[in-house]
């Protein structure tokens, strides 16, 4: 999947010299001085619009189906966006990728409580680092291990974990422990271990987190008061299997469904034995 950076425009009474409203494509992003400037405070924004901002670049990747909120299991840790992709296959739509954003408004919201978090932050960016020089040397070291699967040779993996680099797999049972330290008990465990999305995303105010420090495997967009998105680090592929993407799916489709009788004033109670109806609600007036 391609980086992109987007601009929107959030609140229509804004300044309109204060932010630019044009579409950027620039997949460079340069973050100058990024770990040094990872405790910055960022201008928080209304909860509608960072999830509209983050709907809208989502939409650049040509989703099948979106939802909002969408339970990860049964009922339980709601993601805050979810979307999947489908394809043709047999004259039949089916799911060929399923994606979850989970959405932060600042650095202290990314992390349970723990005593020693900033030693651990710091002890999981230098095995991180580590862990990259590692596998440039591998790349080099072990050519073999390239995964040549693939269609398109900038989308091509490593197999790292065939590595007979005995250091780079301690360094990454190292990481894990750090991480399991860091994330016990959150929502970001909790999401992973669902194993339901083949793409995890967290999305932060812009230079809050670096992505040394985001939870091995998920990917980093930035997002600031502007409206802008960027794409810090990729997502690993997690490759679920297909009876879990069906049930993120599913989920989507039931958050859809009460939005719809939302919309359309129709209401049902909890046990499901009676219907009402009522006036729709009314949109809201566009302004331009």
């Amino acid at each position: 999947m391609k980086k992109k950076q987007q601009l929107f425009k959030l609140f229509e009474s804004e300044n309109e010299d204060s932010c630019e409203t044009t579409t950027a494509t620039d997949n460079s992003a340069v973050i100058p001085d990024l770990e040094s400037t990872a405790r910055e405070k960022t201008p928080k924004m209304k909860i509608f619009s960072i999830r509209q901002i983050l709907t809208g670049w989502l939409l650049q990747q040509n989703p099948t189906g979106i939802g909002v909120s969408v339970p990860t299991r049964i009922s339980r840790y709601q993601a805050d966006i979810a979307a999947f992709w489908s394809v043709p296959v047999d004259k039949l739509l089916t799911p060929q990728q399923t994606m979850i954003i989970e959405i932060r408004h600042d650095r202290e919201a990314c992390w349970p409580d723990c005593a020693d978090k900033d030693k651990l932050l710091e002890l999981l960016r230098e095995a991180k680092n580590i862990k990259t020089e590692l596998e440039e040397r591998i790349k080099h070291d072990e050519p073999e291990l390239v995964d040549t699967n693939v269609l398109f040779e900038e989308y091509r993996g490593w197999n790292y974990h065939e590595s007979k680099n005995s250091y780079y797999h301690e360094i990454c049972r190292k990481i894990e422990k750090i991480e399991h330290a860091i994330y016990k008990g959150s929502r970001f465990e909790m999401i992973r271990s669902g194993q339901v999305a083949d793409l995890l995303y967290l999305a932060v105010p812009e230079k809050s987190v670096t992505p040394t420090e985001v939870a091995d495997g998920w990917g980093l967009l930035y997002f600031d008061e502007c409206g802008k998105v960027t794409e810090i680090k990729s997502p690993d592929n997690w490759n679920c299997s297909m009876k879990k993407r069906y049930h993120l799916i599913q989920n989507i489709a039931a958050i859809n469904t009460k939005n719809t009788l939302f919309k359309n004033g129709i209401n049902q109670n909890s046990a499901g034995n009676s219907i009402t109806f009522s006036k729709a609600p009314r949109r809201r007036r566009s302004f331009r």
